[in-house]
């Protein structure tokens, strides 16, 4: 079914006029973590586990599998129907969506937000860039992202921390000899460190090393692909409760040689002041209220929607996003909607038919947007 202009008129479902709200995503990630992510949703298993990840809003597979309904890809409830969000995208997407979106993306959401809880480092990695998706994996988005620290916790008296960016300059084949031989000390030991703290907002443009380390709990945005570089990889645990080795085949951007994934990551050294001057510190936890973009980069947009009374704030924008409740009550009012309630936890997907709205009460709303940039070559749904 492809979407059309009759989705902008009466013929539109009323359930998607409005904001819609979203269940639980969880997806398999071979790292334990999850119990602030259960604390911050609601429900579930309050235990570290293999589960650390939920996919908000997602038309993104994990490990880029092409299987109708496989994970990473949301299920949700409209009109009283469970549908996946790919299904939905293709029936309607203009109506989520909107028609300069669709006249760019295709219907795609072209975003990816995740809430993300880490008990323990992910792996030294990287992610590749658009153009060398192109070039060598014939996919359509390559993988900028975003960290926003919602929540920390000191694991086994460690604090949060995060690595970022090659202190020095290294050359591709000392990187190689470390990857082949799994020096893990050789990579960790050349990464900067930095301890964080909620509000901190980091941007990891594409190619960029990094690893998220333990006790960190964040939203973040990112391109909607799974692709990543994996130079370190040690013993996990697969889906089934076995540990293996990952294969170095895999670990290069599955299946790409060596050598070649090895461009897809930035080898110059990042002095730790330009990582500094690259943070964003919000001051949302204690800011007036307001409507306010905390980060736009040319792949997607960050803003913060913060509520302090019963005075309303008017979102004017017309667009596709999706919300996250990060504390208090908020209630989101718009002339095609009824009244809908966002909470602390409360994941919704804003579709661009419900037009400009409102929003009364006390709390914080993350919102996150893709970018209508340059055009990738897709027409329609």
């Amino acid at each position: 079914m492809t979407s059309s202009r009759s989705e902008r008129s009466a013929d539109l479902p009323p359930a998607l006029r409005g904001p819609i709200r979203l269940g639980d995503n969880r997806v398999f990630r071979p790292y334990r973590g999850g119990r602030l992510l259960a604390q911050f949703v609601g429900g579930g298993s309050e235990e570290d586990g293999f589960y650390p990840e939920d996919w908000v809003g997602s038309d993104t597979p994990a490990g880029g599998s092409a299987e109708a309904g496989a994970p990473g890809i949301s299920r949700l409830t409209v009109g009283g129907q469970e549908v996946v969000l790919t299904d939905l995208l293709q029936a309607y997407g203009e109506a989520i969506l909107g028609p300069e979106h669709v006249a760019h993306f295709g219907c795609r959401t072209a975003v990816l937000v995740k809430l993300l809880d880490s008990a323990e480092r992910l792996q030294v990695q990287s992610h590749p860039s658009a153009e060398f998706v192109r070039r060598h994996l014939g996919g359509q988005f390559g993988k900028a992202e975003s960290w926003l620290i919602i929540g920390t916790r000191e694991i086994a008296g460690q604090k949060p921390y995060v690595l970022f960016g090659w202190k020095e300059s290294i050359d591709p084949a000392e990187l190689a000899q470390a990857v082949r031989s799994q020096d893990i000390d050789f990579m960790e030991s050349r990464l900067h460190r930095f301890e964080v703290e909620p509000g901190h907002l980091f941007h990891v443009p594409p190619a960029m090393p990094h690893a998220i380390g333990p006790g960190c709990f964040l939203v973040e945005v990112q391109e909607p692909s799974d692709w990543v570089f994996l130079p370190e990889f040690p013993q996990i645990t697969t889906q089934a409760g076995e540990k293996v080795t990952l294969p170095l085949e895999f670990c290069c951007l599955q299946g790409l040689p060596l050598e070649i994934a090895i461009r897809s990551m930035r080898l110059d050294g990042i002095s730790r002041e330009d990582v500094v001057a690259g943070l964003r510190m919000s001051e949302a936890f204690n800011s007036a209220p307001g409507v306010r973009t905390l980060l736009s980069t040319p792949e997607f947009r960050i803003d913060e929607i913060v509520g302090k009374g019963a005075d309303p704030l008017t979102v004017e924008e017309r667009s596709f996003g999706i919300a996250i409740g990060e504390r208090g009550e908020m209630r989101l009012e718009g002339e095609q909607f009824e009244t809908t309630v966002c909470q602390r936890g409360d994941r919704l997907l804003i579709p661009w038919s419900a037009g400009p709205f409102q929003v009364r009460g006390e709390g914080r709303v993350i919102v996150a947007r893709p970018r209508v940039g340059a055009d990738p070559g897709v027409r329609g749904c």
